[in-house]
Formats: structure tokens, C-alpha cells, sequence
């Protein structure tokens, strides 16, 4: 199995976030006897309820617990931290070295930001930068998915697609087909010092995106200290969050 390959485990570790994330912000609960094509939820939802993420009502219907909602907000939590940290480079230009996003506020719409975007000066370095720093290539590609809203939830036979779906196939891919770091070495320059370059380039503009948010700050001074970054305490993580990987065993 590749490295990038998402194993059963992991495919139902996400498919039941995707799953509890749609029933805690929409409030929706299923008949235990799933009639239909809901059927096809019930490996995922008596998963769920093993780890008490839902609960069977007194009306016999599946529904978040307590625990399930704490869950559900720190996975969006989490999802948009790795979105505020990784995307500023999904869009680098490697031979001015500038990042894309630093531009996007100029843009009065996503139509010409898009056209912007699309200019082939432009690599995603979002998966070498995820390997290089220890991260989850998979994950961070789950969490672009989803972003993009590409988990349905109103096409027809949308529970088969959530866990038999090619969808996992694509994110396998964008993973596989991503450069790799030996890939930005050029002349006698090693890629290594490439991605470094990038890595350091890249968090002094997330600080300033995130408007010198005090967690973003703190979290970078810790684990992507640089002598071009302002002066800020260090935060008293053990490790960096992107070290770590989701899991919905959080009780």
C-alpha cells in the first residue's frame, strides 16, 4: 500500500466526520430502520455510535450526542486552522517567489481571481510543503474538498458516493500527482533549500494574513521561527497541531 494510498480505516474515520459534520450543523437525524438509500449509512452511523458521537433518541432516531457536537466543532476548528496555515501556498510562483494570495485582496471577484490563479507561472506546493513539515498530505487535501463543498449531500445516491465514491480515489491522486521536493531542486540548488525558502516565505505571510492573530503568532514563533518575523511568546504546544492527526476518539 502507497503512503498516499487512504486505507478502510481512514476512509470511515472521515467518512464518518463528513457524516456527523452534516447532521450537527443541519440538525438532521435518521430512523434507526434507514429506510432506502439511507441503508447505506448504517456501517458509518453504528460506527459513530460505538464511540458515543450519536445517540439513539427515545423516538428511535439517530442523533448527535453532546460529545458528537464538541466533535463535530472541533473538527471545524481544526479544518479551517490547516486552511489558514497551508493555502497561501497553493499558489507560489517559484521563480519570482511570489505567493498568490498575497494578491487576493485586490481582486473584486472569485471569476477574476480564478483566471489570476490559473496562470501555469503558478505550482501547488500545498502537499511538498505538507511532507516536508511532518503533516498529513491526506487530510490537508480532505480539508480543500471540503472547502470546495465537494461532499453532496442532495444528488441522488449521495450515501454510496460518501463511501464507495471515487472521491477518495481523487484525493489519493492529488496526493500521488503533487511535485515532490526533490522536484523544486534546480542547477546546484537542492530542493531542500527550496522548500525551506518557500516554508519560511510562506508562514510570514500567513501571519500577516491572519492579521498577527495571537494563536497564529504564538504557534509559529514556537515550530517556524524566523528572524524577519515579529517578536511573540512563544505558545506551550508540545508540537506542532499539523503534527498530529485528526482522529474522532476524543473523549
Amino acid at each position: 500500500m502507497s503512503e498516499m494510498t487512504i486505507s478502510h480505516e481512514r476512509r470511515r474515520l472521515f467518512n464518518g466526520t463528513v457524516l456527523l459534520g452534516h447532521m450537527a450543523t443541519r440538525e438532521v437525524k435518521y430512523d434507526v430502520l434507514l429506510p432506502g438509500s439511507q441503508a447505506h449509512l448504517d456501517t458509518i452511523l453504528s460506527w459513530l455510535l460505538t464511540r458515543e458521537l450519536v445517540e439513539i433518541s427515545a423516538e428511535n432516531f439517530y442523533q448527535v450526542s453532546t460529545l458528537g457536537y464538541a466533535t463535530a466543532a472541533a473538527f471545524q476548528k481544526r479544518y479551517r486552522r490547516i486552511l489558514q496555515y497551508f493555502d497561501v501556498f497553493a499558489a507560489v510562483d517559484l521563480g519570482s517567489g511570489e505567493f498568490a494570495l498575497a494578491q487576493h485582496a485586490k481582486f473584486k471577484s472569485e471569476t477574476k481571481w480564478g483566471r489570476f490563479i490559473n496562470d501555469e507561472r503558478w505550482e501547488d506546493l500545498r502537499v511538498p510543503v505538507a511532507r516536508h513539515l511532518g503533516a498529513d498530505p491526506i487530510e490537508l487535501v480532505f480539508a480543500h474538498f471540503m472547502q470546495e463543498g465537494r461532499f453532496s449531500f442532495v444528488a441522488g445516491g449521495w450515501e454510496i458516493s460518501l463511501l464507495e465514491g471515487i472521491i477518495w480515489n481523487e484525493i489519493e491522486s492529488v496526493c500521488e500527482g503533487s511535485l515532490t521536493v526533490g522536484d523544486l531542486g534546480y542547477d546546484e540548488v537542492k530542493g531542500e533549500d527550496v522548500i525551506t525558502e518557500v516554508i519560511e516565505e510562506g508562514f510570514l505571510l500567513t501571519r500577516k494574513l491572519s492579521d498577527r492573530d495571537p494563536e497564529v503568532m504564538s504557534h509559529l514563533a514556537r515550530w517556524a521561527p524566523s528572524r524577519q518575523a515579529p517578536d511573540w511568546d512563544l505558545d506551550g504546544s508540545a508540537q506542532p497541531f499539523w503534527k498530529t492527526q485528526w482522529s474522532l476518539d476524543l473523549a
